[in-house]
């Protein structure tokens, strides 16, 4: 009885493990590439927590696309005359399980993106480098 009490313990406590995930600020980059992209959504979301606009706005591209409502999608423009408010995090935020797609210049990072009561939701950003910088061209989270 006791054998199986812990073996159940054991079991859990894997799978909760494995459910979780690996954070993205300790995820290991398999080469620079990763690396970069890395720390281009980490500064993305840091910029968004703060609610620093200039930050926000100088990671995306020119013409980016960005979905912050359901079924919406917005230029960079259009981000430009939101208020802050509208665009930023509010609490914390936690990327994990990242997946990197890259040919040459351009680049799909999947995350998992746990935004406090809005709970998990699956993130797709699509990133351009141009002048050396990885930038947001697209931002897709599923059901938001």
């Amino acid at each position: 009885m006791i054998r199986a009490l812990i073996n159940s313990f054991i079991l859990a406590t894997i799978i909760m493990f494995i459910s979780c995930g690996t954070p993205l600020e300790q995820y290991q980059p398999k080469n620079e590439t990763e690396k970069e992209l890395t720390e281009a959504v980490l500064r993305h979301a840091d910029a968004r927590i703060s609610g620093d606009a200039d930050k926000i706005l100088a990671g995306f591209h020119d013409n980016c696309q960005v979905s912050l409502r359901p079924n919406v999608m917005l230029s960079k423009q259009q981000l430009i005359e939101l208020k802050a408010d509208d665009w930023t995090y509010d609490g914390k935020v936690n990327f994990s399980d990242p997946k990197f797609d890259v040919v040459g210049d351009k680049a799909i990072v999947n995350l998992k993106l746990n935004i406090g009561v809005a709970g998990n939701r699956n993130s797709h950003y699509t990133m351009i480098k141009e002048n050396g910088e990885w930038l947001i061209s697209n931002v897709i989270i599923d059901n938001y």
